[in-house]
């Protein structure tokens, strides 16, 4: 996986932390190309809502220095071009980075870049010590020094992380056959049975084909309550 194909560390910082309601203000990532040699992205973001007191207590990103910055649909195609076609990597990705991400890509009417697998670190990381980014590098990388809450710099640290776990648990390598995820959705509340058919992986239908619950399918698009992602991968299958 990580020797065939580009991946990208990605973090981003935001307004809030309500997904549905935060804004991007600064989008970071670093690639890795097979051949080991690398390209970064790093673009701050003036959001179309005020950054919260609660979010600037984290990352002293202040409402007037974004004043002067491009909206995210001026760099939009920009992070989708850098994003498109690799694997997702990075630190609480699943249920954070990625829904902020898709709901901005929305509001730009455009969809998610296409990609190949999410590797989320915090699943990887809780396998062996439940730990914050930070509490994980002093661990793993104790002499790299992490310039914390800051987009890029957290996308490039998610990379150290990565490899130098890779190689501190080398005798331990079958913990990492989950790392990746391959479902249908970033929640991974749909995934695919033997034959590649889209199946639920939870609740009373857990197992089962979406295909054969249809009513149940509507009322998971129309409830609000299931992740913007998993709904449009609905939408776009009872179409088809």
């Amino acid at each position: 996986m990580v020797n065939k194909d580009p991946i990208v560390f990605l973090d981003v910082e935001t307004t809030g932390k309500v997904v549905k309601d935060a804004r991007v203000i600064q989008f970071g990532a670093f690639k890795v190309f097979p051949d080991r040699s690398t390209k970064e992205f790093s673009v701050y973001i003036k959001p179309a809502v005020p950054v919260s007191a609660e979010a600037f207590a984290v990352h002293h990103i202040s409402n007037d220095f974004l004043k002067d910055k491009p909206s995210f649909i001026d760099v939009a195609d920009s992070i989708s071009d850098f994003m498109s076609g690799c694997h997702f990597a990075g630190y609480n990705l699943t249920n954070f980075d990625l829904p902020i991400l898709e709901y901005e890509f929305n509001r730009c009417n455009m969809t998610m870049p296409p990609y190949l697998e999410i590797i989320d670190l915090l699943k990887l990381v809780y396998k062996f010590n439940p730990r914050t980014l930070s509490a994980a590098l002093s661990r793993y990388c104790p002499d790299y020094k992490l310039i914390a809450h800051n987009a890029y710099a957290d996308a490039r640290a998610c990379y150290e992380l990565l490899t130098n776990m890779l190689i501190a648990h080398s005798e331990d390598l079958e913990k990492f056959s989950d790392l990746t995820t391959d479902t249908a959705d970033i929640a991974g509340l749909i995934g695919f049975n033997e034959l590649r058919h889209p199946i639920f992986t939870f609740g009373k239908f857990k197992d089962e084909l979406i295909s054969e619950h249809e009513v149940y399918c509507d009322w998971m698009i129309n409830s609000g309550s299931f992740p913007l992602n998993t709904v449009n991968f609905l939408k776009a299958y009872l179409k088809t």
